[in-house]
């Protein structure tokens, strides 16, 4: 006890700790005392609590995202693909046509001037909403078309109109080009639609081989951006999912199928639809390759954890999830899913069976919408909205791109049939009788770069740690070596009666030493 008491008071006289040696210094009341007791344990509370309050905010929240950069030249900012959707996704024509090729097998129950009024059901089909909706007739439809060897993709496809029908002219960059060359037959949420510039084929499983490309253009401006002439031929219209006719431009990622989460705006008939497009890039940076996933809720493009090939993709995970629960229950695959892979490249959704009526009762069709978030159930709180929506997407293992490029929209409509008085080629008997024009392009020849970064790194964290302690106690790194350095080699050396006389103790007798009183006393 005595070494422990000698080495107590040792440290307290030595120590660069603020405050302690006037705990035990010869001559100090107890009233002093207590104070200073006091003050030592406020501070190293208030020194503990913001310890654990930095350790807390650095575990639970370490990134942040900060503003690179307002004039981010849009030469390196990907275009994005132009998805383009007749409203009109089955013509009357085209479907009587249908009608009056099937063979009716024995015993079926509905007239074949009746039977035209089937094919609207086919649409059901694009929305998981509805799957199990118009059963009776849709059971019909599809027993017609298992008996004449049609498929309801195939008939929903061939009931479309072709893009070359649609898009009639086009120009890219400022020169007219073949349409045929630029736009694309691909999938997406409304069904068949024809897409500039989008580089996969969704109606296709993926192949290992595909390899992610960007379209880049140092262009902006209506002119030098993509302009197409649009025919929707209205006056064949049939059914389509909107009230309205005409033609529906999305504009999403390259790389991603066009879903209802896409930016999106009506191109009306007899209109020119000047479509502008703001983008915003937001890259991480390497330091946040250094922090788990989990912790920075982000995943770098080679962090698939569905794929050991592609390239992660937030919209991607999300369709996969959703595919995935849909089989589970239906064992099938919605027509507007594409076929995208599976954990490790394995899944069954990888085959062609399409959710027509069979599979899908009406139990679980109340199961699929009932596991969606219902509007009414959202927090109004835009914080608490946002966690609803990162767990939902957390269940399914889909966290956020750490780089990504988001595209906003402005749309600027105007009557279209002045093209006679325009200089240009491209507008040379152009005919505007129901049709319409349509203007996609950049805004602007800048963007908006923003970077997702750690709030503070081990260092950083080290350095508030210090200024913390010297705060409170002010103390540094050496305080704790000294702390080290007294109660362990210091009070062994003690122990062993090796440890010498204490400082100031040699020319002192006991009762000279409680005589001293501190000099400012």
């Amino acid at each position: 006890m005595h070494a422990i008491r000698q080495t107590a008071s040792e440290f307290s006289e030595n120590t660069s700790i603020h405050g302690v040696r006037y705990i035990t210094e010869n001559g100090r009341r107890w009233i002093e005392r207590f104070l200073w007791i006091a003050t030592e344990v406020v501070c190293v509370g208030c020194a503990v609590y913001m310890l654990m309050y930095f350790l807390t905010k650095f575990n639970t929240n370490p990134t942040m995202t900060r503003v690179e950069s307002y004039f981010h030249d849009v030469a390196n900012v990907p275009f994005p693909a132009i998805t383009l959707c007749n409203v009109n996704r089955i013509f009357r024509s085209k479907a009587q046509h249908l009608v009056d090729s099937l063979n009716i097998p024995e015993g079926f129950q509905v007239a074949r001037q009746d039977i035209i009024n089937l094919v609207p059901l086919l649409g059901q089909l694009l929305a998981v909403s509805e799957l199990g909706t118009g059963v009776t007739g849709r059971s019909r439809l599809e027993r017609l078309l298992k008996y004449n060897n049609l498929s309801s993709e195939a008939v929903f496809e061939e009931l479309g109109q072709p893009c070359l029908e649609m898009i009639e002219r086009c120009s890219w960059e400022g020169r007219e080009v073949n349409c045929s060359t630029i736009f694309t037959r691909t999938m997406t949420y409304l069904g068949y639609c024809c897409s500039f510039n989008s580089q996969r084929d969704f109606s296709l499983p993926p192949s290992p081989s595909d390899t992610k490309q960007t379209t880049n253009t140092a262009f902006f401006g209506y002119p030098l951006g993509l302009t197409v002439l649009l025919n929707p031929r209205t006056e064949d219209y049939f059914w389509g999912p909107f009230a309205s006719a005409g033609v529906v431009c999305m504009v999403h990622d390259s790389n991603e199928i066009a879903t209802e989460r896409a930016a999106q705006a009506m191109v009306s008939i007899e209109r020119e639809s000047l479509v502008q497009v703001l983008p915003s890039l937001r890259n991480g940076t390497a330091a946040l390759r250094d922090v788990s996933p989990e912790r920075r809720r982000c995943l770098f493009e080679n962090e698939n954890p569905n794929s050991e090939t592609a390239e992660y993709s937030h919209e991607d995970c999300t369709l996969e999830c959703e595919a995935e629960k849909i089989w589970k229950m239906c064992a099938c695959r919605p027509m507007s899913l594409p076929r995208v892979r599976g954990p490790k490249g394995k899944s069954p959704r990888d085959g062609p069976i399409p959710c027509n009526v069979s599979p899908f009762s009406d139990e679980k069709h109340d199961m699929t919408v009932k596991s969606q978030v219902r509007g009414d159930l959202v927090p109004t709180n835009p914080v608490e909205a946002e966690v609803v929506s990162e767990q939902k997407f957390q269940d399914c293992g889909c966290l956020a791109q750490c780089n990504s490029v988001d595209y906003e929209l402005e749309t600027t409509t105007a009557n279209f049939g002045a093209s006679r008085w325009v200089r240009r080629h491209f507008y040379q008997d152009m005919n505007a009788t129901s049709r319409s024009l349509l203007h996609v392009y950049f805004d602007s020849q800048t963007s908006a770069l923003f970077v997702n970064d750690l709030v503070s790194n081990p260092v950083q964290l080290m350095s508030s740690l210090g200024g913390i302690f010297s705060l409170f106690l002010g103390c540094s790194f050496m305080s704790a070596v000294e702390v080290i350095y007294f109660f362990t080699v210091r009070l062994w050396l003690l122990v062993r009666g090796d440890g010498g006389v204490a400082r100031g103790q040699a020319d002192l007798t006991p009762g000279a030493a409680a005589n001293i009183s501190p000099p400012y006393m």
